[in-house]
């Protein structure tokens, strides 16, 4: 085993550990190792703990607000603790992205390493395309683009690689059947 599959099973059974503690001082002590382990990269790994997923944690703890209101008539009172539990599991996923390797990681399984590996390039693909699309749109444009026109356009855009993911996921699949890469 190398370091980055030795990492990637750390990280995932402290996932799997931060879904069973119910006391928050231990989730706070969690969430301190994990943080501490991101050292040099702990600034950019708490800002994007703190950023992008502060939305999706928003919104799914309203929910669960709203719920918990509707349902009993009083907000639940373990709301304080599914937020630090979002964001220690937050905090762990984007340690472990920053530090393990993934395709390193899952290198004793061969058939999960080459479905790893498609995806990622598939992504880089997909990624590729997007930025090529919004330079052609950018170029395009004469004036800066309304807010509608801008959703339509990357409505549209994602409409497109949509069907083409879907297209390439169909073809990769019938290449890893014929490789025997499904086989029991």
């Amino acid at each position: 085993m190398n370091r980055h599959t030795l990492l990637f099973a750390l990280y995932g059974s402290l996932m799997v550990s931060a879904t069973f503690i119910h006391q928050p001082l231990w989730l706070w002590i969690l969430g301190a190792v994990v943080w501490s382990s991101a050292f040099p990269n702990h600034l950019w790994v708490l800002k994007r703990t703190l950023t992008f997923p502060l939305f999706f944690a928003g919104v799914s703890l309203g929910g669960y607000a709203a719920f918990g209101y509707f349902a009993s008539g009083a907000l639940p009172e373990n709301l304080g603790l599914i937020a630090l539990r979002v964001f220690v599991m937050t905090l762990t996923a984007f340690t472990m992205a920053k530090r393990v390797n993934l395709v390193r990681a899952v290198a004793p399984l061969k058939g999960v390493q080459f479905i790893l590996i498609v995806t990622l390039s598939q992504i880089a693909h997909f990624q590729k395309a997007v930025r090529e699309a919004e330079m052609a749109y950018k170029s395009r444009c004469i004036t800066p683009p309304t807010l509608r026109h801008r959703w339509r356009f990357y409505a549209g855009v994602y409409a497109d690689l949509l069907e083409k993911a879907v297209h390439q996921s169909h073809m990769v699949s019938r290449g890893m059947k014929s490789r025997g890469l499904f086989d029991a």
